[in-house]
């Protein structure tokens, strides 16, 4: 995945979020713009690569018997419960 950070700063890119799309998908990388600062797909960024990441491993099949058997297992995936995570002291 390819991630462009500091989207809040519009005014100070450098390179068009046309051409790093493009970039990523010329190398086969999922792409995201996110921020840190005011959390802007921070979590999407984690959501679509452990969704990604599922997919890939969803299609590799073991073998079993001299039969192909799809791998395939369940993963839930729940967002965070706010409440319970503790700042970081270095970024806000």
């Amino acid at each position: 995945m390819l991630v462009g950070n500091k989207c809040d700063l519009e005014h100070l890119r450098t390179t068009s979020e046309k051409i790093a799309k493009d970039f990523a998908i010329g190398q086969g990388l999922l792409f995201i713009e996110t921020s840190a600062l005011d959390s802007t797909n921070v979590e999407q960024a984690f959501v679509d690569s452990l969704h990604k990441v599922y997919d890939i491993v969803s299609k590799v099949q073991t073998l079993s018997g001299g039969n192909f058997v799809d791998a395939k297992r369940n993963i839930q995936l729940s967002s965070t419960d706010d409440s319970t995570l503790t700042k970081s002291k270095c970024c806000g």
